[in-house]
């Protein structure tokens, strides 16, 4: 029972897909389903942005402490590919929020 709630925040926390609806229906269905998606995802962002960051902040903490002690080379390269690609969602979680913040502007 309490990995099944682990799980279930693990994926809260590190999956935005779990928030969004696929569109079915007519035209004006999709519509609303894609603009209540818009709105999901608007609300979501920033509280992800700042788990990642954490997150590539922790391993930015790792990886420096992996520098002073010498150790192994596959561990750095391991440490250094999962910073690579925490980073590389924090960029497109950002972009997204950017995004979503200038959307009024343009209208």
């Amino acid at each position: 029972m309490h990995a099944t709630r682990l799980s279930v925040k693990l994926k809260r926390y590190f999956f935005l897909g779990w928030l969004l609806e696929q569109p079915h229906g007519d035209v004006f269905m999709a519509h609303a389903m894609r603009q209540g998606n818009r709105d999901r995802l608007r609300q979501a962002l920033p509280r992800y942005i700042q788990v990642h960051a954490i997150l590539a902040g922790g391993l930015l903490v790792t990886l420096s402490r992996i520098w002073a002690n010498a150790w192994p080379w596959g561990t750095e390269v391991l440490c250094d590919l999962l910073l690579a690609w925490e980073l590389g969602q924090l960029f497109v979680m950002v972009c997204g929020l950017l995004a979503f913040h200038l959307e009024p502007l343009m209208d």
